[in-house]
């Protein structure tokens, strides 16, 4: 059967504006909504304890970021300049509409990435918090990210790892799937009773909803991401070079796991820091 046809943007806006993270992080960072498992604030944090920049030091540093906005409002509040997209037009809309409230120093642009001129030289700081395997063409926008970093920028990048029993099941499911939205409303109800007291705007359901229903969901090996880094002028400045071809059916011994053997679920390889 041939996969349904659709269009990117539109579908990418839908899913993000009304069903995934938009409407649970619209107006909110992750530390005031329930029935969740991140914050914005704890993820940053420890992403600039890895690039070595102390939280002070964001004042009047100039971040490119992508994705809900909670980022940025965090952002803005240590007083960063921050320029932010979202293909989804009701969270740039908010950003805009909190930053002028707040007199904050953000701009957020609505629409595809791919799009949009982003410029050169111009950051000091990226920041793509699960975005990059949802763009239409990654490595496309490797090019323009890399590009906009200034001078011993630092920039990092989630992504989805390849060998993870987890996208094997995702992708298994997409693709019975098939883009079949009649379903949506199903699977909404089934996960708000079953786990979120019949909370629909939480975690569980939005994440569902972006492994699920997202137009693009790509998976990368760390050796592609690395070599496509190098390829147009990056430099690694962090990453745990974890570059293993996971075996599902094989156990693997790991400082992390508590138990001598167990079985591979998701350990690593899928965070990387450019520069």
């Amino acid at each position: 059967m041939k996969p349904k046809k659709y269009n990117y943007k539109e579908l990418t806006e839908f899913v993000y504006d009304n069903l995934s993270w938009g409407p649970l992080y619209r107006h909110k960072d992750g530390k005031n909504v329930s029935n969740k498992d991140n914050n914005s604030k704890k993820y940053i944090d420890e992403t600039l304890d890895i690039m070595k920049i102390p939280v002070s030091d964001l004042k009047n540093k100039r971040i490119f970021n992508i994705g809900s906005g909670r980022e940025s409002r965090y952002l803005a509040n240590q007083g960063a300049e921050v320029f932010h997209v979202d293909i989804a037009k009701k969270s740039s809309d908010a950003l805009n509409k909190w930053a002028k409230e707040n007199n904050k120093n953000v701009k957020s642009v609505h629409g595809d990435i791919l799009d949009i001129d982003i410029g050169e030289n111009k950051f000091d700081i990226i920041l793509l918090f699960g975005i990059y395997q949802h763009i239409q063409k990654p490595a496309l926008a490797l090019v323009k990210f890399i590009n906009a970093l200034k001078k011993n920028g630092l920039m990092y990048m989630g992504f989805y790892r390849s060998g993870e029993w987890r996208w094997f099941l995702v992708d298994t499911i997409r693709y019975l799937l098939n883009n079949d939205f009649s379903l949506i409303r199903n699977i909404s109800d089934i996960f708000s009773i079953l786990f979120t007291f019949n909370n629909f705007n939480n975690y569980s359901t939005s994440r569902i909803f972006d492994d699920f229903y997202v137009p693009k969901k790509h998976t990368f090996h760390p050796k592609d991401i690395v070599h496509d880094i190098k390829l147009i002028g990056g430099k690694i400045f962090h990453f745990d070079n974890d570059f293993r071809d996971y075996q599902h059916e094989t156990r693997e011994r790991t400082k992390i796991n508590r138990h001598k053997h167990k079985h591979y679920f998701s350990i690593g390889g899928d965070r990387i820091y450019i520069t």
